[in-house]
């Protein structure tokens, strides 16, 4: 019999898994221990999380809200040329009024970070926004 590890041990706020486990029991064990853990960590500079035991696939629809709830951010010009420069970029297109492209470094699984130029000129504005490379209805477009 194969043992599955469908829970885990894990913080939501920022999101971080502790560990898997075959049980939300065995989760519950380590618990203690990893937030005792954890406080130590906080000592040389750690975010603060509160780990609990839950189902993997809850943990990952959380992550998913967590990274995607935040909204779309102004950004200097500057940013947005400096963030072009930094790594190649990915997915990058340039229709005129329009430019847009995703960080090639990722937060966590297909989460990364996407600038965007509206308008031309003068009157261009930036915008940025922690988007799912592989899920297009999360990215900025060209209207806002």
């Amino acid at each position: 019999m194969i043992e599955t590890r469908d829970y885990v041990l894990a913080s939501l706020d920022p999101p971080s898994v502790w560990d898997f486990y075959p049980s939300i029991e065995a989760a519950a064990v380590m618990q203690d221990e990893a937030n005792a853990y954890n406080i130590k960590l906080e000592k040389h500079g750690a975010p603060k999380r509160s780990y609990e035991p839950m189902r993997y696939e809850d943990y990952k629809a959380k992550e998913r809200e967590f990274y995607l709830s935040r909204p779309e951010e102004p950004i200097l010009e500057r940013t947005f040329v400096e963030m072009l420069g930094v790594l190649p970029p990915e997915r990058y297109e340039n229709k005129g009024d329009f430019e847009s492209f995703l960080m090639s470094e990722y937060w966590s699984g297909p989460y990364t970070q996407q600038y965007v130029r509206r308008g031309a000129g003068e009157d261009a504005k930036y915008w940025t926004k922690l988007v799912d490379a592989t899920d297009r209805k999360t990215w900025m477009g060209k209207v806002r």
